[in-house]
C-alpha cells in the first residue's frame, strides 16, 4: 500500500471525515479517489455512515457477511468429476511444507486433474496469543506474497479457496479482505468466501468448511449432500447424521491429541453421476511419509442408490462417449 494511502487509513481509524483528511492532504478529488482505490485493493473494507452536513465517514467493516445462498458451480463434461482437496498449509508457520504444496499440485497434473479445492487456513497470519517461535514470517503481507508465489502456477489447473479462521482473523480484527488481496495477485485463486461454501454439480451440492467463529457452518450447508471439512488436521470419513470427510494438513502442523497422531497430506475425490446427480464419492487418502507420496486409505461413500438398470444405462451413454 502507497505511503499517502497508510496515513490515510490511519486517519480514517481516528474517525476522520473523507472531505476533512482531503483538506489536510490538499488533494484533487480524483487523486485522492485513487487512494481510497489502493486501500480497498489492499483488502479493507469499510461500513460508511453518511451526514448530514453532507461529510462521509469510513469505519472498519469487521463483519464477515457470509451468505447462505451464494453457490459456485462447476460445469462439467462427463458423468465423473476428478478433484483433490487440500487444506491447512499454515504458509508463515514454521511447520509449512513448500514441498508437499508441490507433490500435491504435481499429482494433480499428472492424473489430469483441473480443479484443486482448498479448505482454509492456507497462511498462519499473525495471532496475538500464538505461541512463541511458532511464526516463521511475522508479516500478513509477506505471508500473502510468498503465499502466492509457492501455488504453482499452471494454465491447466485453477484452485478454489475457501477461507478457514487463520484468513477471517483480519476481518474480525481490522476489516481486512485478505482473500480478496490473493485474488489480485492470482486470478486463478478463486475465492469461495470464508467459512463454509457450497460448489453446485449438476444437480446436487457439495460443502467445503473451516471452522471460523460467528459462521453457523452446518445451518449454512444443511443442502448439501456431503460436506469437506478443513481445520481439524486429521483425515476422517463420517457416516452419521451428515455424510463428511475430514482433510488432513498439507503442513507438518499435526496434532498428537487425538487417538493417533495424523499423518499431512491430501485427498483425491471422485465424484460418480448417475445423471444429474451424485451417485457415490470415491476418496483416496494419500499421505506423505518421509518426503513420499503413499495411499494410506480410500473409502466409497454412496449417496443415492441407483437402480441396476439405470446403472447400466449411465454406463452405457459412458461407453458409448467413448
Amino acid at each position: 500500500m502507497k505511503k499517502i494511502s497508510k496515513e490515510i487509513y490511519k486517519l480514517i481509524l481516528e474517525g476522520y471525515s473523507l472531505q476533512d483528511i482531503q483538506n489536510l492532504f490538499e488533494i484533487p478529488t480524483k487523486e485522492f479517489s485513487l487512494y481510497l482505490k489502493d486501500i480497498r485493493e489492499n483488502g479493507y473494507r469499510f461500513q460508511r455512515t453518511i451526514l448530514s452536513n453532507g461529510h462521509i465517514i469510513l469505519k472498519p467493516d469487521l463483519s464477515l457477511n457470509f451468505n447462505p445462498h451464494h453457490h459456485t458451480r462447476i460445469q462439467l463434461d462427463s458423468n465423473v468429476f476428478h478433484t483433490i482437496f487440500i487444506s491447512d498449509t499454515h504458509i508463515g508457520n514454521i511447520r509449512e511444507r513448500i514441498d508437499y504444496i508441490k507433490i500435491a499440485y504435481e499429482y494433480a497434473k499428472t492424473h489430469d486433474i483441473h480443479i484443486v479445492i482448498s479448505a482454509g487456513d492456507l497462511i498462519d497470519n499473525v495471532y496475538p496469543d500464538a505461541k512463541p517461535g511458532t511464526i516463521k514470517i511475522p508479516s500478513v503481507d509477506r505471508q500473502i506474497q510468498k503465499l502466492t508465489n509457492v501455488i504453482p502456477k499452471d494454465p491447466s489447473i485453477i484452485t478454489l479457496c475457501l477461507y478457514g479462521n487463520h484468513e477471517a482473523h483480519s476481518i474480525i480484527t481490522e476489516g481486512r479482505d485478505i482473500a480478496r488481496v490473493i485474488e489480485n495477485y492470482r486470478y486463478d485463486m478463486v475465492n469461495l468466501g470464508y467459512g463454509g461454501c457450497a460448489i453446485d454439480l449438476r444437480n446436487d451440492s457439495i460443502g467445503v468448511s473451516h471452522y471460523v467463529k460467528k459462521i453457523p457452518i452446518r445451518e449454512n450447508l444443511k443442502d448439501v449432500v456431503i460436506n469437506f471439512r478443513g481445520n481439524s488436521h486429521k483425515s476422517k470419513v463420517s457416516y452419521k447424521d451428515d455424510k463428511e470427510v475430514y482433510i488432513p494438513t498439507l503442513s507438518d502442523n499435526v496434532s498428537s491429541s487425538y487417538e493417533y497422531k495424523p499423518l499431512p497430506g491430501f485427498l483425491r475425490a471422485d465424484f460418480i453421476f448417475a445423471g444429474n446427480f451424485i451417485e457415490r464419492v470415491n476418496t483416496t487418502q494419500l499421505s506423505i511419509v518421509n518426503d513420499e507420496l503413499r495411499m494410506s486409505a480410500e473409502d466409497a461413500i454412496v449417496l443415492r442408490k441407483v437402480p441396476i438398470e439405470k446403472r447400466k444405462e449411465a454406463r452405457n451413454k459412458r461407453v458409448d462417449k467413448k
